[in-house]
């Protein structure tokens, strides 16, 4: 706080942002840079070194090194989740932003993760992140059942069997068909909306979008809208909402469900 201080003094006193720049590891916004100088961002002269980071919110001023050190926590932080859970894909965002960098404002987080997508830093695959290189194929066994199981889920649409009909159907136990489609689950190829019921991909791209659609004239949609929308009924609606907040694409706010502004749903691809 007094190191900030003191950057805003000499800022006043006419060395420029630098400085105040240093003092900032998470930068500054366009809108604050402009209220402490006075002046239009325009008529600021930048530090060699600054970047700036556009947003959903603002344009954050950042200098390269520390935008690179962010970047670098990210990095160590997904290599740390891998050590510890290598059979799951990876980590949906909101869980990842809390083990890293928690007090980061949410638009710049994902502007991060979006800098780090972009030169192939990290991985997305559906609401999962990852690193590079970070993949575990099944058994063969495994792999010629789930090929059996998948088309099964894809073709029950938004009302996918559940665990005990496919195990009726393979003939096998259901613990073990229920064990096979939670590790298909960890690896991003199915979605574990319950514990004994599972999504194709595809379908949950779908429902992510009606998520969307709905949500377009407030900024929310309700259990209601969503269940009229699927034609399923409530308590299942609201299985499938409670998900997508899991997952981090939408957040509860009350009894509605408003996705979050910075991200998109993109199903798991290859």
């Amino acid at each position: 706080r007094l190191a900030w201080l003191a950057a805003l003094e000499l800022l006043a006193a006419g060395t420029g942002i630098g400085p105040l720049l240093q003092q900032a590891p998470a930068g500054v916004s366009v809108a604050a840079l402009q209220r402490y100088c006075r002046r239009a961002i325009e008529q600021i002269d930048l530090p060699e070194g600054a970047r700036s980071i556009a947003t959903r919110e603002d344009t954050v001023v950042i200098l390269a090194s520390h935008w690179q050190a962010l970047r670098e926590q990210v990095i160590t932080s997904l290599r740390g989740w891998h050590e510890r859970r290598p059979d799951e894909p990876g980590v949906d965002s909101g869980r990842l932003q809390r083990s890293t960098l928690p007090a980061l404002a949410t638009s710049l987080w994902n502007a991060l993760l979006q800098d780090l997508l972009d030169d192939g830093g990290v991985q997305r695959v559906g609401a999962w992140w990852r690193l590079p290189g970070h993949d575990h194929a099944p058994p063969e066994r495994e792999r010629q059942l789930l090929e059996r199981v998948q088309p099964q889920l894809h073709a029950g649409g938004f009302d996918p069997p559940w665990v005990r009909t496919l195990a009726d159907g393979l003939g096998l136990a259901e613990d073990e068909v229920r064990a096979i489609l939670r590790r298909a689950a960890a690896r991003g190829e199915l979605f574990q909306v319950v514990p004994d019921l599972f999504y194709a991909p595809a379908r949950i791209a779908e429902l992510a979008a009606i998520v969307a659609q709905l949500s377009r004239a407030t900024g929310t949609v309700d259990a209601a809208a969503f269940r009229d929308a699927i034609g399923l009924g409530r308590k299942r609606s609201i299985q499938i909402l409670e998900f997508f907040n899991r997952v981090g694409y939408t957040r509860r706010v009350g009894d509605q469900h408003r996705p979050r502004g910075d991200l998109q749903w993109n199903a798991p691809h290859g």
